[in-house]
Parts: C-alpha cells; structure tokens; sequence
C-alpha cells in the first residue's frame, strides 16, 4: 500500500485521532566541552574587575552560543552551513528559536565579532545574559526529545482486561500483539543514523514502511513536530497534535518514500 491510499482509505475513516507518546529521551553533545561549560567561564570572567577579563566573558559567551548550534547541527545529522546567520536560520526552522530572540543573538554575536572594540561593562552583562537565554531556549533536545509515538485512531487501541493486565505485568510476561493502537502512525526516531521511521498501520499490521532521513523535504517539519508536540511544549494536545501530524503527511504525501526493501528488518510489535 502507498503512503497516499493509506492516507485516503484509512485515516479518512479514523473516528478519534489521538497523539500517544511512548518513547523520550535526551539527545547528546557531541563537543568535549559544553555550552554550560562556557556559560560558567563567561559569569566566573564577569566577576573579575579588570578589563580582560571582561573580554575573556564576551569570547565565552560567543563560544557558548556557537557550541550550542553545533551540537544542534549534529544531534541532528544536519549539514553545516558556512555562515552564523545561515545556521540561525536552520535553528528557528527547527522550532527552537522565536524571531524576537533570533534577531537579539544576531546583534550581539554582531559585538563579539568586533575583535577590537572596548565594551561597556553592561554590554557585556547583557550578552553573557543573551547568550544564556539562547542555550536555555534551544536546550530541550538534549532533556527531552520524543524518540517514539503514535498518532491513532483512539478508538483502535487494544484493551485488555484490568485484572489480567496487572498480572501480567506483575509476573514481567506483559505483551501486546502487534501495535498498541491497530490503526495508526507509529514514528521512531534513531539518533544514530538521524532517522525517522513511520510505520503505516492498518488492521494491526505494517502495510508500509517509510525512512524520512536529512534528505527529504519531510525530515525538518518533522523534526519541528517533534519539538513543538512534546508533552510540556505549549502546543501540544492530544487531539489537537494528531489533527496537525495528519496535516503535515497531506502536505508532503508526494515526498513519502517507501523504505528500501533491502532496509526492511523483521518488525517488532509495539
């Protein structure tokens, strides 16, 4: 089955879409040295009272910023751009950045690249105090990045008798044949390889597999989803979240590839 009739003869049919996490993680830095690390050199520099000091605070706030986007650009499997600004760019269209803060670090960073000019001691504080706002505004995938969730027809879920389940899950031989939800979308991301897999299910079984990588016009707004769907993010919803994962499939469905047969490994039920 292709990715468009199963959005045609099967989601149409879907009475209660629902979004249903089952998997979170942190995705790693990849840099020995984090942006933490020169956000603590940049206010330990700020309590120096000598002039270089006060240098010392700007070059790590600079290094602080540039360490985050770097670590973003791999956590991500994205390719590098040449520019600061091109990489801030990638950065908001990932949904990690609002425009108000994007043009903020512009300016500032624009500071710390004036190798020779004398800052005010306020300038300073002010972008040490920019450059934290950034890596806390742009920190979450390495706390809490959804690796695995269905959008589902709520009414597909597949019930068991209370009783039995506590003692199954008592005796550890707690088991679900196929998919928790047998009509649905179950995404997994690997952040290994920077892929998402999207197993297409209908009647309980994978009627398709599809392999979204840094390729594909999809890996971003997914990635984006991802980001802006997360449990403590404002925009998500249960319901609301599930509509919008549909929207985004009906807006890329000519992008939707099938995975490789020679990718395909035996499924394992979720």
């Amino acid at each position: 089955m292709t990715p468009v009739d199963f959005l045609k003869s099967c989601v149409t049919k879907w009475s209660a879409p629902i979004f249903d996490i089952k998997g979170v993680e942190g995705l790693n830095h990849t840099t020995a040295l984090r942006p933490a690390d020169y956000l603590r050199f940049a206010n330990a520099d700020l309590k120096q009272d000598l002039e270089h000091f006060q240098i010392n605070a700007l070059s790590n706030a600079k290094r602080a910023i540039d360490c985050q986007v770097d670590n973003l650009f791999s956590a991500f499997g994205l390719r590098r751009k040449r520019t600061f600004p091109e990489k801030l760019v990638v950065v908001e269209e990932l949904g990690l950045l609002a425009p108000r803060i994007l043009k903020k670090v512009v300016k500032v960073r624009n500071l710390l690249e004036h190798e020779y000019y004398r800052p005010e001691v306020a300038e300073v504080e002010d972008a040490v105090d920019l450059a934290s706002l950034f890596v806390e505004a742009t920190a979450r995938p390495f706390r809490s990045f959804m690796t695995a969730y269905f959008i589902a027809d709520g009414t597909s879920v597949q019930r068991t008798d209370s009783d039995k389940r506590v003692k199954e899950i008592t005796e550890n031989n707690y088991r679900i044949d196929g998919y928790t939800f047998t009509e649905s979308v179950f995404v997994e991301f690997d952040a290994e390889t920077h892929t998402f897999q999207l197993d297409l299910v209908s009647k309980n079984k994978a009627v398709a597999e599809i392999l979204i990588n840094q390729k594909s016009s999809l890996y971003k707004q997914l990635t984006r989803y991802t980001i802006e769907h997360d449990i403590d993010h404002d925009q998500w919803d249960e319901h609301g979240s599930a509509v919008a994962f549909i929207r985004l499939l009906e807006k890329y469905k000519n992008d939707l590839q099938l995975k490789p047969s020679s990718l395909l490994i035996p499924h394992k039920p979720q």
